[in-house]
């Protein structure tokens, strides 16, 4: 709990962040059992990371995410005198940096001044003006969109349900960015 509240309110971790620490930290006590931390080495931070999760061996980007957060703990803890080893040569598995680029202006509009269906620029609008992952589109459906309102609401990655206002966000983008939001009031339809 204290290494939390200073991530928190002194480190300045975002609320997600500190979530994901939270969630990491309590599978970790779990693991440990009764077994007492200051005994933990190197090799078992890694061991955890790779442990066997619900659906099979983890990821490598979920076996990085625990090892670098339990890594932090015990650096956390034996930077003020916890009787805990550091395990800063725990490896942690790389992860390929697969960030998505952003598309060229002039790429986009070719794409979105081609001759789409309706359904397909529907999508493609999705996609580019809400900023939804692939999973979420495709989870999507006619009663997660509350046209009275000018919301989304659906689980969205990470398991959030908050609502994507998403008349406010075409207004916004149309306001902004006139020059790649051509045409999606008439092709979204999303203003009814």
């Amino acid at each position: 709990t204290e290494y939390l509240e200073w991530a928190e309110h002194r480190a300045r971790l975002s609320a997600a962040t500190i979530k994901a620490y939270r969630w990491t930290l309590g599978k970790y006590a779990e693991w440990l059992g009764d077994r007492p931390i200051f005994d933990v080495t190197f090799a078992d931070v890694e061991d955890f990371g790779s442990r066997v999760r619900r659906d099979g061996p983890p990821s490598a980007a979920s076996a990085r995410r625990d090892i670098v957060v339990i890594r932090n703990l015990h650096d956390w803890a034996s930077e003020r005198d916890f009787p805990v080893r550091r395990v800063k040569s725990a490896r942690a598995p790389k992860v390929a940096d697969r960030v998505p680029k952003p598309l060229d202006d002039d790429v986009w509009l070719q794409l979105w001044e081609s001759d789409l269906s309706p359904d397909d620029r529907w999508w493609l609008g999705l996609g580019y003006f809400f900023g939804l992952r692939r999973v979420e589109i495709v989870t999507i459906s006619a009663r997660d969109v509350d046209l009275d309102r000018g919301e989304m609401r659906f689980k969205r990655k990470g398991g959030s349900t908050q609502p994507i206002e998403y008349r406010a966000m075409i207004e916004i983008v149309a306001e902004e960015l006139p020059h790649v939001a051509t045409g999606w009031e008439t092709y979204l339809g999303l203003l009814a």
